[in-house]
């Protein structure tokens, strides 16, 4: 009768034991799901991909989504992060951008070089510190494709003309192309 009793707990144990098991398993996943719902988005909206940048000629950054604060920074077409623009802007929001500056984050300034880059905004559920992937609370958006960044081979006259304009700069002044063209015969 004892050998009886001891298979009847034991049964009664493991079955206490798998129910806890399967239950504990619901609750996470419940819960673990939940969570992941109530994660921010954010998009990268401009620029996204195929724009020729020029420094110097301001350019607008837009996003849509996210969480106070939300991070911007200049990526190189390998992936790595270049710097930083700005890493305290707003939800669904717009910046204008030198196409000059970036910095680390801890605020060195630094001028970019021309290459291939593309824009990421970055931003976490619980308004953490958020650098792209770093932790599971991070949500991050990269333009689709890369932009390309370039220094200006146009030089402004003393009037704030420029040659895409037929205008040219010369010492002394400035004048049309057709005089510069005569100017070199």
């Amino acid at each position: 009768m004892k050998n009886n009793q001891k298979g009847f707990i034991v049964s009664i144990l493991l079955v206490i034991i798998a129910l806890l098991v399967v239950g504990g398993g619901v609750y996470f996943y419940k819960n673990k799901k939940a969570d992941i719902s109530t994660r921010p988005s954010i998009t990268v909206l401009s620029p996204n991909g195929g724009e020729v940048l020029v420094k110097g000629a301001n350019t607008q950054i837009r996003w849509k989504g996210g969480t106070y604060p939300v991070k911007v920074s200049v990526v190189r077409a390998d992936g790595s992060v270049a710097g930083w623009i700005q890493t305290k802007a707003n939800a669904d929001d717009t910046l204008e951008w030198d196409n000059s500056t970036i910095s680390s984050f801890i605020g060195q300034s630094w001028n970019i070089t021309p290459g291939q880059y593309r824009i990421m905004v970055s931003t976490a559920a619980n308004g953490a510190q958020c650098f792209a992937s770093d932790s599971p609370d991070c949500v991050y958006d990269i333009s689709n494709s890369n932009f390309n960044f370039k220094f200006s081979s146009i030089k402004k006259c003393h009037d704030n003309t420029d040659a895409r304009k037929g205008q040219y700069s010369r010492s002394g002044g400035h004048g049309n192309l057709s005089e510069l063209a005569a100017f070199w015969r």
